[in-house]
């Protein structure tokens, strides 16, 4: 039987690919919905836990602050993860996340002097292999000096960024 922690992290995989299939998808038929046009809709649909946290809220002053922060940390955050989706795909998105998730597994390990058993040893060997497959596999060839010499022609993020 698998931990609780194995199956948020299968469950959060199932996720990530649902959505990141799905901007790729919005991104294909919508080509001039900029980064911040996702974020609004996306928001839009999240309207009515507003309600819900007023009331929370109300209950517990002490805890505003802090949820306050929370949601500029989370809107900095979106940002981030929907500028990188609009530049460069949601699989460099999932790819940076994901390291992300293993840097941070490896950094709490070492940390907190707790040693990682040998399946997670191995399912981190994994990941990084698997990771730089993946970058090695999907590389156009184009070196960062090509960049400097010739930017991309990407009109949308030169479109969000003026």
């Amino acid at each position: 039987m698998l931990s609780l922690g194995y199956w948020l992290c299968f469950l959060n995989l199932i996720f990530d690919g649902f959505t990141n299939a799905t901007h790729d998808f919005l991104k294909a038929r919508y080509p001039n919905t900029s980064a911040w046009n996702v974020i609004l809709g996306m928001n839009l649909w999240d309207i009515y836990g507003i309600f819900e946290a007023v009331c929370f809220c109300k209950k517990h002053p002490d805890a505003t602050w802090d949820i306050f922060l929370y949601c500029c940390c989370g809107a900095i955050g979106q940002n981030f993860v929907f500028l990188t989706i609009n530049r460069f795909g949601s699989l460099v998105n999932t790819t940076i996340t994901t390291t992300c998730k293993f840097v941070s597994i490896v950094m709490s390990s070492l940390l907190s002097g707790n040693p990682l058993s040998t399946n997670q040893g191995n399912g981190d060997a994994f990941l990084w292999y698997s990771l730089d497959y993946h970058i090695k596999s999907t590389s156009s060839g184009r070196s960062c000096r090509d960049c400097r010499e010739k930017p991309c022609e990407d009109e949308q993020l030169s479109t969000v960024l003026n």
